[in-house]
């Protein structure tokens, strides 16, 4: 008991001080950094999508199907989720980091679905 509430009084203490450290600025601005890494490989994302799209389905299970079509759907527009959230919050001047983890959001998705792509097969 007393180690969980070291744990619980370390880690105040460790947020208090990044809190004071970083702004909220600069959160955002390392978030929108590190969800638009992944925006580097999206064309070659985009056409391993479109030949999963073309390809023959034939054979494939009602669920494979369904988790592999979220894949898809999921990568295609992470694009359009990373573009509108920037927007967004240059345009509102927005200070809370809901707009900046709209991305992460999406590509925590993304790779959720494609583990269970993963186990599918």
């Amino acid at each position: 008991m007393d180690s969980l509430l070291n744990f619980k009084k370390i880690s105040l203490l460790i947020g208090s001080y990044l809190g004071r450290i970083m702004s909220k600025k600069a959160v955002n601005v390392i978030l929108f950094i590190l969800s638009g890494l992944p925006l580097l490989a999206y064309p070659l994302v985009l056409i391993a999508n479109l030949m999963q799209v073309a390809g023959d389905a034939a054979g494939a299970d009602f669920y494979k199907l369904i988790v592999v079509y979220l894949f898809v759907f999921l990568s295609t527009t992470y694009i359009l989720t990373y573009l509108i959230s920037l927007i967004v919050h240059l345009v509102r001047r927005n200070k809370q980091r809901l707009t900046s983890v709209i991305p992460v959001v999406h590509l925590a998705l993304t790779v959720i679905v494609f583990l269970l792509w993963m186990l599918a097969d």
